[in-house]
């Protein structure tokens, strides 16, 4: 699994946890897919929310 949860394809048990950690308390968007994380390397086209 990449890096990046916008290129992730599917969520399963064992990756659900660390999706949920990302995206907690979330700082950044993703310009290109809308997705939302804490910090900014976690997505491809990352913007500040804050």
């Amino acid at each position: 699994m990449t890096k990046e949860i916008c290129k992730w394809e599917s969520f399963t048990k064992s990756n659900f946890k660390k999706l949920k950690e990302i995206v907690e308390k979330p700082k950044y968007i993703c310009l290109k897919c809308g997705r939302v994380a804490n910090d900014k390397s976690y997505l491809c086209k990352s913007k500040s929310i804050e």
